[in-house]
């Protein structure tokens, strides 16, 4: 990516010179980076949101498209029931095209979670805007108001090893197919950076395996998943990865998607496989907090964490991401990840997946950051009934700011 377009249309931009590097964002008045206008940026486009319960927006943490900018927003229309619009990003197909993929955590205290309802898609406002339907549930299923942070992503790029992303509705996740030979239709969306099939192969009622053909990088990446419900809201789960990572020459994940007593269930699901940006975001850092029941900070295996200042220069952290379970808080996990608090939290979004097997689900408590210094996050993890539980996952941090060299 070209840093020096991130700061074009915008009003006013601002650059702070860091290690040595410059940082490109825009003025807190103005639209986040990382949002070129849409002849820019072609097929490939990414977009944020920080959705309030009460289906406002955090302004410093939702991105913007277009030239002018129009940053994204949603609606709430129900209790539990939100859409959120990612105006110029659209690809300018008709509804039922290929918008990509979407990656949702609740967010806060609350030991409910958020899942997508349906797959992204244009919407009938306009061809060039795209819709992301979001459900928010307590414990037992019951729709509940939550706030939530949503990413999206769409690429149609094969710039090689790098990654890919499928994302289903229940009507393809409960049979087997491969992507090369099924019609991308509206119930289903995928890339895959090497432009090989992605295979999807349905074991039972919500145990999938997907398998992206010619991924062979050799270290582990990091991978993220979110259940998508049809839009009647049968398929209501929460999934989950159960193990990802190189596998002869390709990359697999398996998804284990379970109802609200714990048991396996039929469920659509968006996921994302990478050893890049899980968000699309410039800067970015991710890992796999993999000792649920550690008595102490602890670094996460190296092949399953990577940071990285994105744009032009995409230099490494200097230090590793760390997880710290809280003291006397069950499933409560504080984590850093090094060097990416630019602007103190803001233009910056947090999604976490639960890790195992077992109907667990985690959600981010709370994001923010130090000036210049390091980001932080927060989150919980619960068991089936929402009670709180030690728990592994995958968290990953994105930034919306490169780096100029």
């Amino acid at each position: 990516m070209n840093l020096s377009r991130l700061v074009r249309g915008f009003a006013a931009a601002v650059f702070f010179v860091s290690s040595g590097c410059t940082q490109a964002v825009d003025d807190a008045s103005t639209a986040p980076v990382g949002t070129e206008t849409q002849a820019d940026q072609g097929p490939n486009v990414r977009g944020y949101a920080f959705v309030n319960a009460d289906g406002s927006i955090n302004a410093n943490s939702t991105s913007a498209a277009g030239n002018p900018p129009i940053r994204a927003y949603a609606q709430h229309f129900a209790s539990g029931a939100y859409t959120v619009w990612f105006p110029n990003l659209g690809n300018g197909l008709t509804r039922h095209g290929h918008q990509g993929v979407a990656e949702v955590s609740a967010y806060g205290a609350t030991n409910g979670h958020c899942e997508l309802s349906g797959v992204p898609l244009s919407t009938p406002i306009s061809a060039t805007y795209v819709e992301v339907d979001v459900l928010c549930y307590d414990q037992w299923g019951a729709r509940k108001d939550t706030p939530f942070i949503i990413t999206l992503d769409r690429r149609a790029d094969t710039p090689g090893v790098e990654g890919g992303y499928l994302a289903m509705t229940l009507t393809m996740a409960s049979q087997s197919f491969s992507t090369n030979s099924t019609t991308l239709a509206g119930d289903m969306s995928a890339w895959n950076s090497t432009g090989q099939d992605i295979i999807h192969q349905r074991y039972a009622a919500g145990i999938y395996l997907v398998t992206f053909k010619g991924q062979s990088y050799s270290e582990g990446g990091t991978a993220q998943v979110t259940a998508a419900a049809n839009l009647d809201e049968s398929g209501l789960a929460k999934c989950e990865v159960n193990g990802y990572g190189p596998y002869y020459g390709d990359t697999i994940a398996w998804v284990l998607c379970t109802d609200v007593n714990g048991n396996y269930t039929e469920s659509g699901y968006s996921l994302s496989v990478t050893r890049n940006s899980p968000s699309g975001l410039p800067s970015f850092s991710y890992a796999l907090a993999d000792q649920a029941t550690a008595s102490g900070t602890y670094v996460p295996l190296a092949a399953f964490q990577k940071g990285v200042h994105g744009g032009e220069c995409q230099v490494s952290t200097n230090r590793p991401v760390t997880v710290t379970p809280r003291s006397g808080s069950t499933g409560v996990y504080d984590v850093t990840f090094p060097e990416m608090g630019t602007f103190a939290g803001s233009h910056a979004v947090t999604t976490v997946t639960a890790y195992g097997g077992y109907g667990e689900h985690c959600n981010v408590m709370s994001q923010s950051g130090i000036q210049n210094g390091d980001a932080y996050a927060t989150v919980a993890c619960y068991d089936t009934h929402g009670i709180p539980t030690p728990a592994q996952f995958i968290i990953s941090f994105g930034l919306d700011v490169g780096i100029i060299c």
